[in-house]
């Protein structure tokens, strides 16, 4: 018996008072395929789209499509390059929520015949909703409640303990791990080492400082600097963030506060290539910003040379400007342009507290009637926290008359504070593709239940699948029985690395570090020597890189000490760019080993004033979140495809990204009893309207999961493929 099929849009996108029904053919079906994780494309997330198919043009539906085939019809018409908000409804019961795209119209003597559209679930709208934007696009509102003063004290805070958000503005994190907005040890261009013994010397030479973190250190340049240092923030705020630029909603299930493996993750906040004053540190200032003190405002500036009668007169600015800093050890460069007509007045460097730099605006004989545009540029160290003064002397010149001359005095108050801006700094990454990469570090899918797009790893998600009995509604006289499509090998990578320790580490090793090979040289014992297949190769590849990180030993005695840290650096030892990092942040204590058998040791922080701080504890990036519980050494979850020497703890970590979120799923489709059934099959409705694809499927006394369904809403034949389970649902 034929299903009653029905099909309706919303033509405004979200809005309007609800949806609108479409006319369909009695004669048309409407297939709907599914597909949401594939055993022979095990990178990929999919959700279901039906096959094009025709809606007649109906009086109604040329409303409902403004009329398409009219290319003249302009305002009011059609918008076919946007997905519209689409429900399919089987017998009266709403089906599936999605997206409806219009493919096209055909025509018979300039009369629409009919429209041809596609209907998408709602997961695949995701990527058309967050298009190309990126990373730096999303919700300023929600971001900006993360912008922090960049200052000694408030860098040497994020650096020691971290900040959490409360009530819509950040507050020093009181907990044990390292907040929502941390700054870990990871040097953007500086070298660090720690050596017990005054004077020792600088292990490198070039063009980064060499620094004693040790505080028994007195030369200079010692100490951690904080214009080393940049910001990560909780990978569960960028999450936060893109659910309320979007207005959708992520389910809790893998994006939560509970679990730690995602929760204590972080993003490195990084889009230029070393310290903070290279990306941060240039501070322009129009002449029209400075507020008038005394006399007559000078601006606009208005300069000539005008001969007159054997005479002549001209107008001229002499200017003092002064720039001032509460850095005494404060270095930068200043200049002037006259951006209207394209003159660089002077190039100056300037340094400590307060800078004073004289200099003239005038014409030059036989050029008449500029109006300079001054425009002062600082570049330097935390110049959001510089003052700047101007006096300007004006002076009007008439020969053999008079001259008269006006003194006015300016200034402009320090811009506040010299905030690290979050949006401003994030990696140069697409919102689409951080996600996507998130899937493949992890292994998850995602699917829309008409309120949230839920998101979970693969492992869960079948877990939480139903058993439905299919045995009574499969054509037992068509099936066909064949192998998985077996890849010979199977790559899991980050991107290609940049940083000097992951570089001479790959060269020595002959290893990709961070990365995972699976082919017939594998260890697992489910699947040795059985990737030796003809499938050729397959990569699962995210856009994150991976760094790694060093434990610093005492260079007198050779000691491991408590201190690990990143360097931001290329084989040349100069400030590169990286693509987007994760870490784990881990509040590193100092005072005491927890290990049991290393030497507490304290670091020294320089807050470029002169002073020095003496730490106890420190912000540590790591690729693990291993941990020791007293004098027990607990391994925990790496961010590695593959098993890797944990460098702060100097234990193997087999608790890899493979190991925990890929192993079961690779093994089941490479076991000897791994098969691919492909089977038809008439479905009731009431099975229909229930059957997701993490359902597990039983036919006769045979476990199956799902791969692919294709399936007929009209007359409820469905083309299953499906695979053998080796155990009930994964487990």
């Amino acid at each position: 018996m034929r299903r009653q099929v029905e099909l309706y849009i919303k033509k405004d996108n979200e809005s309007g008072t609800g949806y609108e029904r479409v006319d369909l053919f009695d004669f048309e079906d409407i297939n709907i395929n599914n597909s949401i994780k594939d055993a022979r494309d095990i990178g990929k997330v999919f959700t279901e789209f039906t096959q094009e198919f025709k809606v007649p043009a109906s009086k109604n539906n040329n409303k409902l499509f403004s009329h398409y085939y009219n290319w003249d019809i302009s305002v009011g018409g059609f918008d076919a390059r946007i997905k519209v908000p689409a429900l399919i409804k089987i017998n009266g019961v709403d089906y599936k929520k999605g997206r409806l795209t219009l493919k096209g119209s055909a025509l018979n003597k300039n009369r629409a015949k009919n429209y041809s559209v596609i209907f998408y679930g709602e997961t695949v709208s995701l990527k058309s909703l967050i298009s190309d934007d990126k990373l730096k696009d999303l919700s300023a509102t929600y971001l900006n409640q993360f912008e922090l003063e960049y200052t000694s004290l408030s860098v040497r805070n994020a650096f020691i303990n971290g900040y959490n958000l409360s009530g819509g503005s950040l507050v020093l994190n009181t907990g044990t791990d390292a907040g929502d907005l941390c700054a870990p040890f990871i040097s953007a261009q500086n070298y660090y080492f720690y050596d017990s013994t005054n004077g020792g010397l600088n292990p490198i030479e070039g063009a980064s400082e060499s620094r004693n973190v040790s505080t028994t250190a007195t030369t200079t340049p010692r100490g951690v600097t904080y214009s080393d240092l940049k910001f990560g923030i909780r990978v569960y705020h960028i999450i936060k963030a893109i659910e309320e630029t979007y207005g959708i909603t992520f389910s809790t299930d893998f994006f939560s506060t509970t679990n730690l493996d995602f929760y204590d993750l972080y993003l490195f906040l990084s889009k230029e290539k070393g310290g903070y004053a290279e990306e941060g540190g240039t501070l322009v200032t129009d002449i029209d910003d400075f507020q008038l003190d005394s006399g007559n405002d000078a601006r606009p500036m208005y300069i000539y040379y005008l001969p007159q009668s054997g005479r002549y007169r001209y107008q001229l600015y002499d200017i003092t400007y002064t720039v001032t800093t509460p850095f005494p050890s404060a270095n930068y460069t200043v200049k002037v342009i006259d951006t209207t007509n394209n003159v660089e007045y002077f190039n100056s460097t300037g340094g400590g507290t307060s800078t004073t730099f004289d200099f003239r605006v005038a014409t030059t004989f036989n050029t008449s009637y500029l109006y300079p545009t001054l425009e002062f540029v600082i570049q330097g160290e935390n110049v959001g926290s510089f003052g700047q003064d101007l006096v300007i002397k004006k002076t009007t010149v008439f020969t053999g008359v008079s001259s008269t001359e006006e003194t006015s005095e300016y200034s402009l108050a320090s811009l506040g504070s010299n905030n690290f801006n979050v949006v401003g700094n994030m990696p140069d990454i697409k919102v689409i593709d951080f996600l996507t990469s998130l899937f493949k570090t992890f292994n998850l899918v995602a699917y829309y239940d008409n309120e949230k797009i839920n998101v979970k790893t693969l492992v869960d998600y079948y877990d939480n699948g139903q058993s439905i009995d299919l045995t009574d509604y499969v054509d037992n006289n068509v099936a066909n029985l064949n192998r998985t499509n077996l890849y010979s090998t199977i790559n899991f990578e980050f991107e290609k690395p940049s940083t000097f320790a992951v570089l001479n580490s790959n060269e020595i090793t002959s290893d990709e570090f961070g990365n995972e090979k699976m082919n017939n040289l594998s260890q697992n014992p489910e699947i040795f020597s059985t990737l030796a297949f003809d499938g050729g190769t397959y990569n699962v590849k995210n856009k994150f890189e991976k760094i790694m990180y060093e434990r610093m030993t005492n260079q007198t005695g050779g000691a491991n000490t408590n201190v690990g840290w990143g360097w931001l650096v290329n084989k040349d030892q100069e400030s590169v760019l990286t693509k987007p990092i994760l870490f784990y942040g881990i509040k590193q204590q100092l005072s005491s080993a927890p290990s049991g058998n290393t030497p507490p040791v304290l670091i020294s922080f320089d807050n470029l004033d002169g002073t020095y701080t003496s730490l106890t504890r420190y912000i540590r990036a790591s690729n693990t979140r291993s941990y020791y519980s007293g004098l027990s050494f607990v391994e925990a979850q790496s961010i590695n495809f593959g098993s890797e020497f944990d460098e702060f703890h100097q234990v193997e970590n087999t608790t890899s990204l493979f190991k925990t979120y890929y192993e079961e799923y690779v093994e089941d489709i490479y076991n000897r009893r791994s098969r691919i059934l492909k089977v038809k099959a008439f479905l009731p409705v009431s099975v229909v309207l229930r059957m997701t694809l993490d359902d597990e499927v039983t036919i006769g006394n045979r476990l199956y999961g799902i791969n692919k369904m294709k399936l007929n809403l009209n007359t409820g034949k469905a083309d299953l493929e499906l695979m053998t389970r080796t155990a009930s649902k994964l487990t």
